[in-house]
């Protein structure tokens, strides 16, 4: 994995992405129709609401780079690639959202 190029000879597989954004995650164990309620807390991964009550039933997730690297070496390698050139890391801020996005070419060397 690089930012850079790879300056020998190399084939294209393709772009890859990974994307993760921070959020409310289901316990393990808990069914989401057991605990759905909608008031006012607002879960940016799921895209839903979750009552205040029932938070305990929910853990936050944050984005982490190597959990996103992880993803993205094992998207590669299923498409054929040994390796990822000119990686672009950027981040996702706004009012309602936050995460990472990597966004990188992999390649057959």
């Amino acid at each position: 994995m690089t930012t850079g190029d790879y300056h020998s000879n190399y084939i294209p597989i393709g772009i890859i992405e990974a994307t993760c954004y921070d959020g409310y995650k289901l316990k393990n164990g808990i069914k989401r129709a057991e605990v759905e309620n909608s008031q006012n807390l607002r879960d940016d991964l799921y895209s839903s609401n979750i009552s205040s009550d029932k938070i305990k039933d929910y853990d936050f997730k944050n984005c982490t780079l190597n959990d996103l690297l992880d993803n993205m070496y094992s998207n590669a390698k299923e498409k054929g690639a040994n390796g990822i050139i000119r990686i672009e890391i950027q981040t996702i801020k706004s009012t309602t959202q936050s995460g990472i996005r990597i966004i990188g070419m992999a390649i057959k060397y």
